[in-house]
């Protein structure tokens, strides 16, 4: 199952979870890369600038919180990996359930 860059711009990300567990097959494998706002340089001008066209950050994870998030869920990190270059760091998580 693959939910790319949304957990950290949804209001409830623990209800993305707790469905995407329900309908993964036991020992399924979920790829979720997304923002990790927390880590390397201060984002504060763009995400002020994204908040002014109308996008929000309900979520700011490090590497380490986002894991955590993920393993609370049910899942077990495969392999998490942080990808620079763009707005933020994107954190790239192959998690599997674990059943």
């Amino acid at each position: 199952m693959l939910i790319a860059n949304a957990l950290h711009i949804m209001p409830k990300p623990d209800e993305a979870m707790k469905e995407i567990y329900r309908v993964l097959k036991p020992n399924g494998i979920l790829f979720a890369p997304t923002f990790l706002w927390k880590e390397g340089k201060q984002r504060k001008i763009i995400k002020s600038l994204m908040s002014i066209s109308g996008f929000k950050i309900y979520q700011e994870w490090n590497k380490n919180q986002f894991e955590d998030f993920i393993e609370e869920y049910g899942f077990s990190v495969v392999e998490m990996k942080l990808v620079y270059g763009g707005l933020a760091p994107i954190g790239v998580m192959i998690a599997q359930k674990v059943s």
